[in-house]
């Protein structure tokens, strides 16, 4: 098993070397999450610049109270939520 692992590692740095086009320093570093960390702080900024340049109402379409559909892992409507979106 500890043989299997250290191939696996071998092989994953050799991957790394080839594929990605880093400096020898940055290679040291293990920065995988650095990416997803970004992607959130973008995420953020454009949902406050959505919030505070517009106003999101539900539409009349909207079930009110929503019914959620007992399928699905994560929790859903089951007929959807339709928003009106007007510039403050």
């Amino acid at each position: 098993m500890l043989r299997f692992l250290t191939t696996i590692k071998w092989f994953r740095n050799k991957v790394l070397k080839l594929f990605l086009y880093f400096l020898e320093e940055n290679m040291k570093i293990d920065s995988r999450n650095e990416s997803l960390r970004f992607g959130y702080l973008q995420t953020k900024i454009r949902l406050i610049y959505l919030l505070s340049k517009y106003k999101f109402k539900l539409h009349s379409w909207t079930p009110v109270p929503l019914a959620f559909s007992e399928r699905s892992f994560i929790l859903t409507p089951k007929s959807g939520v339709y928003l009106t979106i007007e510039p403050r």
